[in-house]
C-alpha cells in the first residue's frame, strides 16, 4: 500500500509477465485474476491497470487462450471489474477489441463457456454498451452473427435490461 509507486512497478512486471509468457494460460489466469482482485478494491487500482496498458495484455489473453476456461473466466471478470462507471477503460477496451475478445468466449464450441464465463462476459458487454447506442448497435449486430440463437438471445435481453 502506500504512496503506490510500489503497485505501479508491481503493474509493470505483470505487464511484461503477460507479454513474455504470453503462450503460458496458467500465468495469463493468474494475472487477471490479479488484476480483477485488484480493479475491485479501489478505483485508484483501475486507473493504474489501465495506464500500465494492461487492457490490451487482458484482450491477448483471452485471444489466445479461448479454449482455457480459466483464462476465459478470469479475463471477462477483469473487463467487467474495469469497464464498469469509466468511460476511459470502455473506450480502451473496444479500441483493444475487447468486445470482439468477449464475443468469441461466448462463441467457443469445444469447450463451450461455462455459466460463469456467460455471466462475466454479458456483463463486460453489458458495461460496454450502457449509454452508448453505437457499440451496443455493433456488439448486438456482430452476436447475431456469431452466436448459437440461444447465447444471442441471452445476451439481447441482458442489453435491453437498462
Amino acid at each position: 500500500g502506500g504512496g503506490g509507486g510500489g503497485g505501479r512497478t508491481a503493474l509493470r512486471y505483470l505487464a511484461k509477465a503477460m507479454r513474455s509468457l504470453a503462450s503460458s494460460a496458467l500465468v495469463q489466469q493468474a494475472a487477471c485474476l490479479a488484476l480483477r482482485n485488484l480493479s475491485i478494491q479501489a478505483e485508484e487500482h483501475m486507473t493504474a491497470i489501465h495506464q500500465a496498458g494492461l487492457i490490451p495484455a487482458i484482450v491477448t489473453a483471452l485471444s489466445e487462450h479461448s479454449t482455457s476456461h480459466g483464462v476465459q473466466t478470469t479475463g471477462c471478470a477483469a473487463l467487467r471489474a474495469l469497464t464498469a462507471n469509466s468511460a476511459t477503460r470502455k473506450m480502451a477496451t473496444m479500441v483493444e477489441g475487447g468486445a470482439d475478445a468477449v464475443l468469441l468466449a461466448l462463441r467457443q464450441r469445444s469447450p463451450p463457456p461455462t455459466a460463469l464465463v456467460m455471466t462475466h462476459a454479458i456483463a463486460v458487454l453489458r458495461n460496454l454498451t450502457i449509454d452508448s447506442p453505437k457499440t451496443s448497435d455493433y456488439v448486438i449486430s456482430v452476436s447475431k452473427v456469431l452466436l448459437p440463437k440461444s447465447t444471442g438471445a441471452t445476451l439481447a435481453a441482458a442489453l435491453e435490461e437498462e
